[in-house]
């Protein structure tokens, strides 16, 4: 159900949000004032305050700390992007000038190849291939600098492989559970205020609803960094490609 976030741009993703966050407090709220209207009960909620503010407490207290998490992670992605496209460049200025085509191929190949499919986190065959050859092929412009040049390149490779790891999903699925199970027993509970107004009932319960919808698309953005509106784009290495 998450990818399915993931794979529209963020705008569509926070409407598709907010309609199933809607939908679930129009359909629960008008079904619950209905079973208490033909059970007879009076309309007042004196006890709904409390447990509403104990759930409210606990829903904030876990999507503080997994969106806390989750930005630290997209930092660590650009910055390990940004590693990457250094790399690049080091790369250039060690290698033999008659094999920079071989690292060419390979930084058009992360954007072109690699870039698409890190949504998910997954990589491209074709970018493995050509890390390959440039592992096996490339020697350095000076002796003095081979010990560097191969540093260089297991560092690009250890870059490249955190990059596809940052490209999965980093919240658990229990997590996940956990987060989706509060915030709907968080709107559900307000179904039972059963205020005399019932305007007014559905305008506070679709308030609570934006701002639950809000929270969960915000997460969904962040656990996948390259998805969607692509959070971390490829600008770093495009830039180091024009250097090559």
């Amino acid at each position: 159900m998450i990818r399915l976030f993931t794979d529209l741009p963020e705008g569509a993703a926070f409407v598709l949000a907010l309609l199933a966050y809607y939908t679930y407090a129009m359909v629960g709220l008008l079904a619950v004032r209905w079973t208490l209207e033909r059970a007879g009960v009076a309309k007042t909620q004196p006890v709904m305050a409390g447990w509403s503010t104990a759930l409210a407490a606990l829903t904030a207290l876990l999507f503080t700390f997994v969106v806390a998490n989750l930005w630290q992670n997209a930092n660590l992605t650009r910055t390990r992007v940004d590693g990457e496209a250094a790399a690049i460049r080091l790369l250039a200025r060690d290698i033999a000038p008659g094999q920079r085509g071989l690292l060419r191929d390979y930084a058009r190949s992360i954007v072109t190849d690699d870039w698409p499919l890190l949504c998910g986190g997954g990589g491209s065959p074709r970018t493995t291939a050509l890390l390959a050859r440039l592992e096996n092929r490339a020697k350095p412009a000076d002796p003095a600098v081979r010990a560097d040049l191969y540093v260089q390149l297991a560092s690009l490779a250890n870059l490249r492989d955190a990059r596809l790891q940052a490209g999965g999903p980093g919240i658990p699925i229990e997590i996940w559970f956990t987060l989706i199970l509060l915030s709907a027993l968080l709107l559900g509970i307000t179904f039972f205020g059963y205020h005399e107004h019932l305007g007014f009932q559905i305008g506070m319960t679709l308030v609570l609803a934006t701002a639950l919808a809000t929270l969960f698309w915000l997460t969904v953005q962040l656990d996948f960094p390259f998805c969607g509106g692509t959070t971390v784009g490829p600008g770093a290495i495009l830039q180091a490609i024009k250097t090559l």
